[in-house]
């Protein structure tokens, strides 16, 4: 069983989020939600260094280097996990992990939480969590999408992999029309004079709702 450290989250609309003592993996799923749309625990991914993550549903890439998301495994619990400290010299990364396209109706929302560490914090945090409109699911076309940030909140001065469940950042589909959107976590950093921090993700969850 994880540790955790609730905390508050910063959507893209304006939402009252009620949180309670965790003590299950389960425990923030909310009435009516059901089954997700995309789930990730990893528990079903070989796991250790150098295992990229590998589900043909998403894309792993980096668009400045080799080195991508890999799975790893501490505890009998398996995540998914960066850090730019593991890449050479003169380098730097750009890493995307990208969730499956979702097909938003009008009014509808699409709904993502999940679960984050950080280890050996050096740099400004090196995540960002972004949605795009446009982008057509092929990795060539990752820079000439349209990339917005989804703000959150992330305890920066948190111990070295205590995971927080980063719950309900939100996209409402405001146009006339269903749309087709992407979530994306995005890693930038650099093995010298950049951010190394390691990241670790686990229990990725989209829900439309």
């Amino acid at each position: 069983m994880k540790k955790y450290i609730l905390q508050s989250i910063l959507t893209l609309s304006v939402i009252t989020a009620t949180f309670v003592n965790c003590t299950n993996d389960e425990d923030y799923e909310i009435p009516p939600f059901t089954h997700p749309f995309f789930f990730e625990d990893f528990s079903n991914s070989l796991s250790g260094v150098g295992v990229e993550v590998s589900n043909p549903e998403i894309v792993n890439i980096n668009t400045t280097n080799t080195p991508l998301w890999e799975v790893r495994s501490f505890n009998s619990n398996k995540y998914m996990q960066f850090s730019s400290f593991n890449s050479l010299a003169n380098t730097t990364d750009n890493t995307w992990f990208i969730l499956p396209e979702a097909d938003l109706n009008v009014n509808k929302k699409l709904i993502l939480s999940f679960d984050l560490a950080q280890g050996f914090p050096v740099g400004v945090f090196p995540l960002k969590i972004y949605y795009s409109l446009n982008f057509d699911g092929n990795p060539d076309n990752i820079d000439n999408a349209i990339w917005t940030t989804i703000p959150y909140n992330f305890p920066v001065n948190s111990a070295n992999f205590v995971f927080v469940k980063i719950k309900d950042l939100i996209y409402t589909n405001d146009n006339a029309e269903t749309v087709k959107i992407h979530f994306a976590f995005n890693y930038k950093g650099a093995k010298e004079g950049g951010a190394t921090t390691t990241i670790q993700i686990d229990n990725i969850k989209l829900q439309i709702d």
